[in-house]
């Protein structure tokens, strides 16, 4: 619960800050064209606070994900917790930790990718 209300905690100031930093001139362009406060919201000012606040989002998915290794102190079963388990009955300690490692490695080099390619597209429509 303390990771999850961390992260939303930090996530809610990203995105503030992105709407924050789409200039008022854009919704006040907006306005005058006619559009409803929530049309304005929606088409106008949160695409271009995506833009902004995606390298910090993106940032905090990788860093949740490495974070919940901590959670197995605590006794939420993660991958950790599936290594003291393993490393118990088998008597490895290498091992598992090794695959564990390829494992967050996989995880963290595929977000981090899949995030570069997404930034990419969206630095094409500018």
């Amino acid at each position: 619960m303390a990771l999850i209300f961390n992260s939303a905690a930090y996530m809610s100031e990203v995105f503030r800050s992105g709407i924050q930093s789409v200039g008022r001139g854009q919704t006040e362009a907006a306005r005058s064209l006619g559009l409803s406060a929530s049309q304005t919201m929606t088409r106008i000012v949160l695409p271009q606070a995506f833009k902004n606040v995606l390298p910090a989002m993106c940032n905090e998915f990788v860093a949740i994900t490495k974070e919940t290794s901590l959670a197995s102190t605590f006794y939420v079963g993660d991958l950790m917790t599936q290594y003291q388990t393993i490393s118990g009955k088998t008597y490895l300690v290498i091992e598992p930790l090794l695959i564990i490692g390829v494992i967050y490695f996989v995880l963290t080099f595929t977000m981090s990718k899949l995030i570069s390619v997404l930034e990419r597209r969206l630095k094409s429509g500018d």
